[in-house]
């Protein structure tokens, strides 16, 4: 059963690429190329004595393009900044004993706010635009068709 199976399987094959060479043979025999000779009458009533050839020319240009890139360009930058610091004062006092009499002295820390400048230093990043021009080389096909006699 495989063995049919398979010969039918090569022989549908086989056919369709034979129907595929066929029609590729005559496709290739039967269309004309652009660049053949293509056969034109006379207006003197000669057929047949000249041709019209069409050639492909090609044609190397160069043209200048104005393009724009942005480029980052830094800047030095400074700011004074103004903040309020809390600084730390001892202060020595003294006070009594009530029971001896005797002068007692001790230390009080207190938080006194204290207003303070800075200078602060920074980087700024700004894009800016600039103009650049290249010049550009391209390729272009032009056909020419001449007469050409026999």
């Amino acid at each position: 059963m495989k063995l049919k199976l398979r010969a039918a399987f090569s022989i549908t094959a086989m056919s369709i690429l034979a129907l595929a060479i066929v029609g590729w043979c005559n496709r290739t025999t039967s269309e004309p190329n652009a660049t053949t000779l293509a056969r034109t009458s006379d207006p003197d009533g000669d057929q047949g004595r000249t041709y019209n050839v069409t050639r492909p020319i090609r044609e190397t240009h160069s043209m200048d393009v104005n393009y724009l890139v942005m480029r980052p360009v830094r800047e030095q930058h400074s700011k004074t900044v103004s903040y309020t610091q809390m600084t730390l004062v001892r202060e020595i006092r003294s006070k009594f004993d009530p029971e001896t009499g005797e002068k007692k002295e001790y230390t009080v820390a207190r938080h006194v706010p204290e207003q303070r400048e800075k200078i602060v230093d920074y980087v700024v990043t700004n894009m800016v635009p600039e103009q650049k021009t290249r010049t550009v080389k391209y390729t272009t096909v032009r056909f020419e068709t001449n007469k050409v006699s026999r």
